[in-house]
């Protein structure tokens, strides 16, 4: 994640740098326009909303899953130009997780290994799901962020930074059986769980703010955390989160007009951005058990940044957040891809999805045609970064014998981070429309086409008695709309 953040931070600057615009500009008369002030240097706000906890890591067969939690807290800024402010705050976070304990066979005759004992995870099922067992953590966190926001009445916001978290509580569950992971000691029998006191990760955010009047402004946003501590013993897991919260900043505390907003002529402006949401279409290609996969449906969205090079192109640079995945229906030993052997006896009826979670970075060329009612075309490359990936679902094992018939339901929460690689890159290929909704803003609709240059699954080794998928390569299809507004 260390890369990312620097990035953003680099971009956010290098865009400070190309469009400074401070202060007033007078128009033909002496009079000033094109800005309005509508908020102060200092401000104050108040923040509450829900958030989902998880770990994340190399944890191939991890079986935690995430519950919602409340997260509320107190928050400042200092405006330190036109485009950036200093962000801290005091956060409270409630934490929820559920591990659920599985039984786990070898694929042999005779039977496997005991319900807590976790080995190598490419030779091991799991064959029958016993309970749950539900942790909870409470936390104090103390973000330091540098937050970008765009100039328009209807402000966009966008901050990095890191966060370090205080741990108040931690309620684990009675153990009277030991876990395992890799032959050691998670939680010892009988003895109560330990956690680090402290936290500290990287801290990632997005919101839109609306003024409600010169000093009071109404809001959204988005959080995300992700820990760079090992939180359980021997598990290289951290804690992550991801929190969706409603705003209230007060900003009268000081009148210096430093946060203000453009208002200008569209048609004289280079610099245009577009807050846009949609849904994404998503699968793979590349397997010989192409027909045992299906589409996911998920989100995708973010903003857009556009430099009008002329009256027809345009460089476009966007962050989005895209969530991947493809959905597996069919017999096969694992619950996220297609694999089978004849050798083998065990195998599972599969009804499950695999989400995969990117912050994605396009840079595109954009042709536009038409003046009022404009048609574009853009086309380009990508970068992704994966932060999250997921198999759930349900899994069925049936055994058949002269005498028995027995089938067994599964429910199917896996981390996959082990698997699939944190990087993706590819092309993507756009059009659409941009229709006047009014004053300077327009409606914009596309529809948009990508696909991954590499393969996503990390090295699996040599197996030659196994038919199994090997390779996957991202492919979505992404309807959005958005909104496309002036800033400079």
């Amino acid at each position: 994640m260390s890369r990312i953040f620097l990035l953003i931070v680099f971009l956010f600057f290098l865009f400070n740098l190309i469009d400074p615009a401070c202060g007033q500009e007078p128009d033909a008369a002496g009079k000033k326009s094109g800005h309005q002030h509508i908020l102060n240097r200092f401000s104050v706000g108040l923040h509450s909303g829900i958030n989902f906890a998880s770990l994340q890591g190399k944890l191939k067969q991890g079986k935690w899953e995430s519950n919602s939690g409340a997260i509320n807290g107190l928050y400042f800024e200092y405006a330190l130009s036109d485009h950036f402010d200093l962000h801290t705050g005091l956060i409270h976070e409630s934490l929820y997780l559920t591990h659920k304990d599985y039984s786990y066979s070898n694929g042999r005759d005779e039977p496997g290994p005991g319900p807590w004992h976790l080995f190598n995870p490419d030779v091991l099922y799991p064959s029958s799901y016993n309970s749950n067992r539900h942790w909870n953590f409470n936390m104090y966190r103390i973000p330091l962020q540098i937050q970008f926001h765009t100039q328009t009445r209807l402000r966009f916001e966008l901050a990095a930074g890191t966060s370090f978290g205080f741990l108040v509580q931690a309620v684990a569950p009675h153990n009277s059986c030991p876990i395992y992971y890799n032959e050691q000691n998670i939680i010892r029998a009988n003895e109560d769980a330990s956690f680090p006191e402290h936290d500290w990760g990287y801290y990632y955010s997005a919101g839109i703010d609306y003024p409600v009047d010169k000093q009071w402004t109404i809001g959204v946003a988005g959080n995300y955390y992700s820990g760079s501590r090992e939180f359980l013993e021997h598990t290289a897991s951290r804690l992550e989160s991801l929190a969706f919260m409603l705003n209230v900043e007060y900003s009268g505390i000081h009148d210096d007009g430093i946060k203000t907003y453009h208002s200008r002529d569209s048609l004289k402006s280079k610099w245009f951005i577009t807050y846009k949401t949609g849904m994404l279409l998503s699968n793979h290609r590349g397997n010989q058990f192409q027909n045992s996969y299906s589409p996911r449906i998920g989100l995708s969205g973010g903003i857009a940044f556009y430099y009008h090079l002329d009256e027809s192109f345009s460089l476009q640079a966007e962050l989005l957040y895209q969530r991947k995945g493809y959905h597996l229906e069919d017999s096969s030993r694992y619950p996220y891809r297609m694999a089978t052997s004849p050798d083998i006896p065990v195998q599972f009826d599969n009804d499950t999805r695999v989400d995969l979670d990117y912050f994605t970075l396009p840079v595109l060329l954009n042709v536009r045609f038409g003046q009022n009612e404009v048609f574009f075309m853009n086309g380009g490359f990508y970068y992704s970064f994966n932060f999250n990936a997921r198999a759930t679902g349900t899994q069925y094992e049936t055994h058949i014998t002269s005498n028995t018939y027995q089938r067994k339901k599964l429910r199917i929460y896996d981390h996959m981070e082990g698997y699939i690689k944190d990087g993706d890159w590819g092309w993507v290929l756009g059009a659409g429309l941009r229709l006047p909704v009014w004053g300077s803003a327009d409606l914009e609709l596309e529809l948009r086409y990508d696909q991954s240059f590499t393969d996503n699954y990390q090295n699996l080794g040599d197996r030659e008695y196994m038919r199994e998928d090997r390779a996957f390569f991202n492919e979505g299809l992404q309807l959005m709309v958005g909104i496309h507004v002036p800033i400079y």
